[in-house]
């Protein structure tokens, strides 16, 4: 098969290029060529060129084909060499792509040890933190339970405060109950201390008006005593003013009469002490006794 080197590689059918579209960038001459393949039938036989014509077309497609080949061996030098160049530089793409690759690799390793690190941290942190979720539930619990045992302590001893404080105030119940009954038997005691006192008081205001009365009797007895005695006094007094009297008229009726009364007689009668003579009559008897009253003490 012809080799069109400036356009394509390696050049098919015309057929196949004018089915794609591709004919008209094959130079005008090669279109004459016997190609293998093609129909005896077509105008492109090579019985329609002359033998000259198709010897000179021949040498020039062979000198330009030797050209070609030249170029093409220069073009296949430089091509291998762009080859190579590009196979090295493709080597070192691909080397560098396999460092890539491999940091790539190394870094995703890295990152993924990195991750794997993480996840792993995350999940020590994790575990940690559902330790400490775990120890901080079991403090919060312990907490809790110590808050309970000590809210129950406290109303234990809330309730036993209770208790006491209801002891004390039924125990001060009781003590004001005492005191209040001791108060009261004070005060009865002391009512009755009063109530004695007063009925000693009044026993005694009694007896001092008793005595008192007594006095008042005694003083008005001794008033009346010494009225009577008075009145005695005053009685003797009359009686003495009376005898005084008597004698002053007897002395008078004496006087009177003393010229029927003899001298001895009277005499006797003083002398005598009043005891009288039984020798003088009736009249002179009545007479020394008279005188015999006024004469005792």
């Amino acid at each position: 098969m012809y080799q069109n080197t400036k356009t394509y590689p390696e050049q098919p059918a015309p057929g196949a290029l004018a089915g794609a579209g591709l004919l008209e960038k094959i130079p005008l001459r090669d279109h004459f060529q016997p190609q293998p393949g093609w129909d005896s039938g077509s105008i492109l036989q090579p019985s329609l060129y002359s033998h000259k014509y198709l010897q000179k077309k021949e040498r020039r497609g062979e000198e330009r084909r030797g050209e070609e080949r030249r170029g093409e061996e220069r073009r296949g030098e430089e091509r291998e060499e762009k080859r190579r160049e590009e196979k090295r530089r493709e080597e070192k793409r691909r080397e560098e792509k396999r460092r890539e690759e491999k940091r790539r690799e190394e870094k995703r390793r890295e990152e993924k040890r990195r991750e794997e690190k993480r996840r792993e941290e995350k999940r020590r942190e994790e575990k940690r933190r559902e330790e400490k979720r775990r120890e901080e539930k079991r403090r919060e619990e312990k907490r809790r339970e110590e808050k309970r045992r000590e809210e129950k302590r406290r109303e234990e001893k809330r309730r036993e405060e209770k208790r006491r404080e209801e002891k004390r105030r039924e125990e001060k119940r009781r003590e004001e109950k005492r005191r209040e009954e001791k108060r009261r038997e004070e005060k009865r005691r002391e009512e009755k201390r009063r109530e004695e006192k007063r009925r000693e008081e009044k026993r005694r205001e009694e007896k001092r008006r008793e005595e008192k009365r007594r006095e008042e009797k005694r003083r008005e007895e001794k008033r009346r005593e010494e009225k009577r005695r008075e009145e005695k006094r005053r009685e003797e007094k009359r009686r003495e003013e009376k005898r005084r009297e008597e004698k002053r008229r007897e002395e008078k009726r004496r006087d009177k009469a003393s010229t029927d009364i003899i001298p001895s007689y009277s005499f006797q009668i003083m002398s005598s002490g009043g005891h009288g003579v039984s020798l003088i009559n009736t009249v002179q008897k009545s007479r020394q006794i008279s005188q015999t009253l006024l004469i005792l003490p």
